[in-house]
């Protein structure tokens, strides 16, 4: 009687059917066509302003460029306070570049001097459009003057 009891227990208590209320390691999330034509035109838009960033930089420091990358509608401003420069790029309520993007508002840039070849560049967008489309944050870039293989490089 007793083997019959446990035997019946054993069969009816264990489903593999039935389901528990514990959350699941599950993390995929499911992207639309428009999700990832958004985040492909984010990323973009991030690549042009650091590459505006570096652009700023490389005129004003490293003086290798003939041709300015800013149009006459931008202001720049340059301070420096111990050896730390302030940068601010102004495309005013907007500004054509000389590749056709029309930005407004501010770029604020700061580096100080290299320390072990690399200056660390860190930069904020304020009141930022890039062609109409509203920007915030910033980012750091470190550029390296010369890397292993004798370039420029920023990361």
């Amino acid at each position: 009687m007793m083997v019959l009891a446990a035997t019946f227990f054993l069969f009816t208590s264990c489903s593999k059917d039935e389901s528990t209320d514990e959350p699941t390691n599950d993390t995929s999330v499911e992207l639309t066509a428009e999700d990832s034509k958004q985040a492909a035109e984010a990323e973009e838009t991030a690549d042009r302003v650091y590459d505006i960033v570096e652009s700023a930089y490389v005129e004003l420091e490293e003086g290798t460029r003939t041709e300015s990358f800013f149009s006459d509608c931008v202001t720049i401003t340059i301070s420096s306070e111990n050896g730390v420069f302030f940068v601010t790029l102004d495309f005013g309520l907007g500004c054509e570049l000389p590749n056709g993007n029309i930005l407004s508002g501010k770029i604020n840039i700061t580096y100080g001097p290299p320390q072990n070849g690399t200056v660390t560049i860190t930069y904020t967008l304020e009141d930022f459009t890039f062609n109409n489309k509203e920007v915030a944050g910033g980012a750091t870039v470190y550029r390296q003057r010369e890397n292993p293989a004798g370039n420029p490089e920023s990361i």
